[in-house]
């Protein structure tokens, strides 16, 4: 079974941008909670209604396709309020 060899993340805001020195940190892990890819950046200013990325996360731990299948519906990512 094919492992995880790359992994990237785009991200889309709305009606609120993200500040410049806003760190957001994005960390894949497999049904055994083992770290299989990461990143961890304040990757700069996102304007309102905009996509930035893709974003190459760095893989740890190249898992199985199968071992990640669980994780195919992620909740919502929790943000906080840019003050």
């Amino acid at each position: 079974m094919p492992n995880l060899k790359n992994c990237s993340i785009t991200f889309h805001t709305n009606d609120e941008d993200k500040d410049h020195d806003t760190h957001v940190t994005v960390t894949v892990t497999d049904e055994n909670d083992l770290v299989c890819a990461v990143i961890d950046n304040d990757f700069g200013h996102f304007n309102d209604q905009s996509d930035a990325g893709p974003y190459q996360l760095v893989v740890k731990n190249p898992q199985t396709r199968q071992s990640l299948a669980a994780l195919a519906h992620l909740p919502k990512a929790a943000c906080r309020h840019q003050t």
